[in-house]
């Protein structure tokens, strides 16, 4: 496992069960509820996962919006409600 995401797997523990697909092509991160229910994704390429900095990147992203759908369960994307949803509240 990457080291990067083995980190972010371990901070996250606990809160969060992290889970990673590896193929040829690259690796998939799923993060899960502690239920085991995928809240978010993040897939790299093998060649951006060379990339530290874009790693930590995509992993603060992923994080990141994991901790909002924590915090709103109800949050649905596009959803017109939510903090990043765009809507109106039509």
């Amino acid at each position: 496992m990457n080291e990067s995401i083995n980190n972010f797997a371990t901070a996250l523990e606990g809160q969060f069960k992290i889970d990673t697909k590896y193929t040829r092509q690259g690796v998939t991160v799923l993060g899960k509820d502690l239920a085991g229910n995928t809240l978010a994704s993040r897939t790299l390429s093998a060649q951006q996962l060379e990339d530290d900095q874009l790693t930590n990147l995509v992993l603060a992203d992923l994080k990141t919006t994991l901790t909002v759908l924590a915090d709103n369960p109800n949050y649905f994307p596009n959803s017109g409600t939510g903090p990043f949803s765009g809507g109106y509240g039509n």
